[in-house]
């Protein structure tokens, strides 16, 4: 990624962004979802746990998406937080 003919700088600036927003979603994933500690005890149990998070977790996403689309703002407008806490209650 030396060539600065092949790869603008705002090419890499996207990148660096899109990689921003997985780290992000990771975090999500593991803090307000609370999976930073597994409650399983054997490695199968804890392997459906870590399947199970991340379905719940695509549904929220999914869930936040058509909400963004429906009110035309950008889904990263959109608070992960707010979506599972309007969801629990």
């Amino acid at each position: 990624m030396l060539d600065a003919e092949a790869y603008s700088a705002n090419d890499i600036a996207d990148l660096y962004f899109q990689r921003w927003d997985v780290e992000l979603f990771f975090w999500d994933i593991k803090t307000t979802m609370d999976m930073d500690v597994l409650r399983c005890k054997t490695a199968d149990m804890e392997s459906k746990e870590i399947i199970m998070n991340l379905i719940v977790y695509n549904c929220i996403r999914s869930l936040m998406l058509e909400s963004a689309k429906k009110r035309g703002v950008a889904v990263r407008r959109v608070s992960f937080k707010g979506a599972l806490q309007a969801l629990r209650q």
